[in-house]
């Protein structure tokens, strides 16, 4: 976490670093987001499209399979993340 004040809603920055081989499943996040690639491929997408950007509760996925990539993202907290199907949610095991 670059810069996050979690206490009320402010905006937020995140570095976030994916390993290759790494698959997100299809999440939802209740805040929107900025992407911005700082290094590598970024295949985020939802219904078919790349997404730069996406709106708070827009399922996606993304994964790193032609290597790994680092994003930043940008939005406002409180941060979110529910999987679309719980059994895929990594927390859980």
């Amino acid at each position: 976490m670059l810069v996050e004040d979690s206490a009320k809603p402010r905006p937020h920055v995140v570095r976030v670093s994916v390993l290759a081989g790494a698959k997100l499943m299809p999440q939802v996040h209740p805040e929107g987001r900025i992407h911005t690639v700082i290094s590598g491929f970024f295949p985020c997408r939802h219904r078919r499209r790349i997404c730069a950007a996406e709106a708070g509760g827009t399922p996606h996925f993304h994964g790193a399979r032609s290597g790994g990539y680092v994003t930043q993202l940008s939005g406002t907290v409180p941060l979110g993340i529910e999987y679309v199907r719980a059994g895929d949610d990594p927390r859980q095991k």
